[in-house]
């Protein structure tokens, strides 16, 4: 009886640990998302050139 009651105990902590465990992969992989997201943001900035003044000389 009191193997069968540690058993049973061992069971509901190794249920608890794998819940823990794949609670925590969810958050990596949400967190792994947002980075790659805002890298992409980073990647697609635009660049735009505007002449703001131009300057002439000549030599004499």
């Amino acid at each position: 009886m009191h193997w069968q009651k540690q058993q049973r105990q061992l069971e509901a902590q190794r249920s608890k640990q794998r819940r823990e465990l794949f609670e925590r992969q969810d958050e990596i992989e949400a967190q792994r998302n947002r980075l790659i997201e805002q890298m992409e943001g980073q990647l697609l900035q635009r660049v735009e050139e505007e002449e703001l003044f131009l300057i002439e000389w000549e030599m004499i």
